[in-house]
């Protein structure tokens, strides 16, 4: 043990610096922010949406995105942060004619070709991470494909 004053007096400098820098340090990384749509790999391959913002700001942000990206919004849960969608390739796929654009009173019909996924939205601070569900919670290469078309909407 230090029983001297001088070998005191140095312990109480070193722990005022330390704790000094830690202060430092974790403001430094409290104070990181995402300022762009980001997709990142994840360990398992499969990819990750970061978005800018709280949960809330994201919801309302991606909710007009994903209707304006051909996907149909089957259910909506804000407590959860989670959007229950249709995904059917072929439709993507394909442009719609003018006529077909006309009738918007008539639901589109599930087909064979349906897929259904959860986009799940989880905050960090000010980051929200999107990650894209099937049916089994796998994480899928066309939920990677989602993603890639969120980002694309998201950036331009």
């Amino acid at each position: 043990p230090l029983t001297t004053p001088a070998a005191a007096s140095l312990m109480q400098r070193l722990s005022v610096q330390l704790l000094t820098f830690a202060a430092t340090q974790q403001t430094e990384v409290a104070e990181f922010s995402l300022d762009a749509p980001a997709l990142t790999a994840l360990t398992d391959g499969r990819l990750q949406l970061s978005l800018p913002g709280t949960e809330d700001s994201a919801w309302r942000q991606l909710a007009p995105i994903i209707h304006d990206a051909g996907f149909t919004i089957l259910t909506r849960d804000i407590q959860a942060h989670l959007f229950k969608i249709r995904y059917n390739l072929d439709e993507l796929n394909k442009k719609p004619w003018l006529v077909q654009k006309l009738t918007f009173w008539k639901k589109p019909s599930a087909t064979q070709n349906d897929q259904i996924f959860e986009i799940q939205l989880t905050g960090n601070g000010q980051t929200t991470f999107l990650d894209v569900w099937d049916e089994n919670e796998q994480r899928t290469t066309t939920g990677d494909t989602i993603l890639k078309v969120l980002l694309d909407l998201l950036t331009n």
